[in-house]
């Protein structure tokens, strides 16, 4: 498993043990890439004079946008999970309580009927 660190805003709700979902959204194609679960406490953290927090994430998916299929965003600006938004100023926001199940069973469905990923789960 990939261990690897991530800049948050809402340091102050992450957890270790918490899930995550990374969304790419600056270009084509957008949405859900990879998931993990935190493994840390958020830390401080300083660049180019800038303070912010970071936290450690254990990665159990990671998809290459460029050459995977990934979980497009027209299917998490769908249904219920759209009340999410899926396209932040900043990093590392929370999921609303209420969409949490929603979206895991969304991915986990994506992942399961991926060609690739058949028997992972």
């Amino acid at each position: 498993m990939l261990e690897d660190n991530w800049s948050v805003v809402s340091h102050k709700t992450i957890q270790p043990g918490d899930r995550a979902y990374f969304v790419r959204v600056g270009v084509e194609p957008k949405g859900i890439f990879a998931s993990g679960f935190i493994s840390s406490n958020p830390y401080p953290a300083v660049h180019k004079g800038r303070s912010y927090y970071r936290i450690a994430i254990k990665f159990d998916i990671l998809l290459n946008p460029n050459t995977e299929p990934i979980l497009a965003m027209d299917i998490l600006k769908s249904g219920r999970i759209a009340e999410q938004n899926w396209t932040p100023q900043a990093s590392g926001i929370s999921i609303r309580p209420q969409l949490v199940d929603e979206v895991e069973q969304t991915w986990l469905s994506f992942l399961s009927n991926r060609e690739d990923m058949k028997g992972y789960f």
